[in-house]
């Protein structure tokens, strides 16, 4: 989702540069060229160009960097792609879920 963001501000922030927009700093004009801000558009796409988004498919064995849980690919479209966790559903008794676990919040 932040991600989207970003690329929308750099979308919006070319748009201003190409349509001629210029900054006013302390009552003086100054142009895009003037600033680091179009080193950092460049930079920006240059790294977003590095970004690879792989193809999966179903039954692949991924594991996620920094909580080591290991997930089952279900599905990849493209855009987006569905996850199972390895660990499998849990069945419990309804009359004797209160003996072994506490409700942590409820959901509304």
């Amino acid at each position: 989702m932040l991600d989207q963001k970003y690329k929308q501000l750099v979308h919006y922030i070319e748009g201003m540069i190409e349509d001629g927009c210029q900054l006013v700093i302390g009552g003086n004009l100054l142009d895009w060229n003037d600033t680091n801000i179009p080193n950092l558009l460049a930079q920006i796409k240059e790294e977003r160009e590095d970004i690879v988004t792989p193809e999966l498919k179903p039954g692949d064995h991924i594991r996620h960097k920094i909580s080591g849980q290991d997930m089952w690919v279900i599905n990849d479209d493209g855009k987006t792609v569905y996850l199972n966790p390895d660990t499998p559903t849990i069945r419990y008794p309804a009359d004797k879920i209160l003996n072994d676990f506490e409700i942590v919040k409820k959901a509304k």
